[in-house]
């Protein structure tokens, strides 16, 4: 089964059970190596044309596909999620729940200091997805947005007043939806309900009867 599509700069690319595909126009599939199947799907972005490179997450694995020599090289273990923010690629560890990142336009470059760990919730965080050049992460039962404040060492900081209350019950519900991100969420208190974040504050967006289906 396919387990990502992306697409951008007139190339495409899919990943169907382990193996690493980019389709042509006329949709010839070229492999391209091998991606590690956990039976989950893969998450894919790109530095653009400044950086060359497609970051693939895959089986608890970061890929670095180089798209000048249609290389594909290991760079990063024990990520789950992944995107791209002003150049830096950004991964989330679910184990550890830590973010980490590559040096900028540098996706071959992962310095093992340059990680940060959930300190403004006590749940883990559980999924990621990148919107408006911020990385929303989401635990258990809370989330947060981190944004590259500039600072150093490690660039990317909480953004202030991005904290909620709502968690993740599927961890792959994680979609982007226009600019902002839709999901299957949960409370502390109980029930299961479809959310996407209105800026910074998750709103319910289904239905009582989608709900009591869910």
């Amino acid at each position: 089964p396919c387990r990502g599509l992306f697409h951008e700069d007139g190339r495409a690319f899919g990943v169907y059970g382990v193996t690493l595909y980019e389709i042509s126009a006329t949709f010839v599939l070229t492999s391209r190596g091998t991606i590690t199947n956990d039976g989950n799907p893969v998450t894919m972005a790109t530095s653009g044309e400044a950086g060359g490179e497609l970051f693939i997450c895959g089986g608890d694995t970061g890929y670095i596909f180089t798209l000048a020599t249609n290389a594909l090289t290991t760079e990063v273990t024990d990520v789950t999620f992944g995107g791209q923010i002003d150049g830096f690629f950004v991964a989330l560890d679910h184990d550890t729940s830590t973010l980490k990142i590559s040096e900028s336009l540098d996706g071959l470059t992962w310095d093992a200091t340059q990680v940060v760990q959930r300190t403004a919730g006590s749940d883990p965080w559980h999924a990621m997805t990148v919107i408006r050049r911020e990385a929303v992460l989401i635990g258990e039962y809370t989330g947060e947005v981190f944004y590259n404040s500039g600072a150093s060492p490690f660039p990317f900081a909480l953004r202030p007043g991005s904290f909620f209350e709502v968690g993740i019950k599927a961890h792959w519900s994680l979609a982007r939806f226009g600019n902002a991100c839709i999901w299957l969420g949960q409370t502390r208190r109980g029930g299961t309900r479809v959310y996407w974040l209105n800026g910074y504050t998750p709103e319910p967006v289904s239905t009582p009867g989608i709900e009591w289906l869910i």
